[in-house]
């Protein structure tokens, strides 16, 4: 800001941006730190921890505000989204990716439906979800467990909305999901009677409410093994028009940009056509991201040294995604 002087304006607004960091949820990596299961404002816990990478991002810019409005500052800030920015590159942290895919989230939250709501990890997510203006946080679970957990840990969401599938007041809508399951199952080894008591399953209930249009998205899979998370999707929401295979895509966040990942989760021993629809699939998604794809096809001979199936397999599958992308 190039202040002429440090005031008490300013000393305040720092005091004040401190106060209201420390009643936020603490990041994971902070816990980590101080090997701590989970920190929360209280006696033990008053001011934020000197590791919290969320200092520097919150501190500063309530302090050149205050420098702004008071009148000392020489140089204001106009651009305060570029600001945090530059502030977080001099920590390291620089993550455009998902910067940029929070700023087209708060343009327009949708309903994300939290099917394991009774974990601490998914309601302190929750939390910084609904608090950051990402998404519209729907909880999964026992009422009175969560609410227990929440008020143990120093959560709070407002308005939070809590379902439980299991509850006689969800009676009416598992029977109407349980319906409209058994119509797309009824022919692949389901009767009614099994599609009513699935609905009890918060995955299959959550899943059914994105196919209703009652939710935008589920996020799932922290406790559960991955088949017992995928499986409800497939069977309740299904494919993408024209997709005839599903695969898992990881992202990995790197120094010199994101990794997207696939498939390491969903396909045993893939034919090269699969290999190359999967590829495909992923690239298309990638796109989404604005970003431009850059394939590479990982084996454990590049170079021809080896011979065998499994080699030659991903040298297959190359050839095949370059006479599918070719003008």
């Amino acid at each position: 800001m190039r202040a002429t002087q440090i005031n008490e304006a300013m000393k305040l607004a720092a005091v004040h941006a401190l106060a209201d960091l420390a009643k936020s949820p603490v990041p994971d990596i902070v816990n980590l730190a101080y090997n701590e299961r989970n920190i929360v404002f209280g006696p033990h816990y008053i001011i934020p921890k000197p590791l919290d990478p969320r200092l520097l991002s919150t501190v500063a810019p309530a302090v050149a505000k205050a420098a702004m409005e008071s009148g000392v500052a020489t140089a204001p800030i106009t651009d305060w989204e570029g600001y945090e920015t530059e502030l977080n590159n001099r920590l390291g942290l620089d993550n455009q990716l998902f910067r940029v895919i929070g700023v087209k989230a708060r343009k327009d939250p949708r309903r994300v439906v939290f099917s394991e709501a009774d974990n601490l990890k998914i309601l302190k997510s929750a939390q910084v979800v609904a608090e950051e203006n990402i998404a519209i946080p729907i909880l999964l679970g026992n009422e009175k467990k969560i609410r227990q957990m929440m008020e143990e840990n120093s959560i709070e969401i407002d308005d939070v909305i809590i379902i439980d599938p299991k509850s006689d007041e969800m009676a009416e809508k598992r029977h109407h999901f349980g319906e409209l399951f058994f119509k797309k199952r009824q022919r692949k080894g389901l009767n009614l009677y099994e599609a009513k008591k699935i609905m009890r399953e918060r995955n299959y209930f959550g899943c059914m409410m994105v196919e209703t249009g009652e939710a935008d998205a589920l996020i799932s899979g922290l406790t559960r093994k991955y088949p017992d998370t995928i499986r409800p999707a497939l069977q309740v929401i299904g494919m993408e028009a024209g997709a005839k295979r599903v695969a898992g895509m990881y992202i990995i966040q790197t120094k010199r940009g994101p990794l997207f990942l696939a498939d390491t989760t969903v396909n045993l021993n893939p034919t090269a056509e699969e290999l190359a629809e999967i590829t495909l699939m992923v690239a298309k998604e990638v796109k989404q991201f604005n970003i431009t794809p850059r394939i590479a096809m990982v084996s454990y001979s590049n170079f021809g040294s080896s011979q065998t199936p499994e080699a030659q397999l991903m040298s297959r599958a190359r050839d095949i995604v370059k006479q599918k992308t070719r003008p």
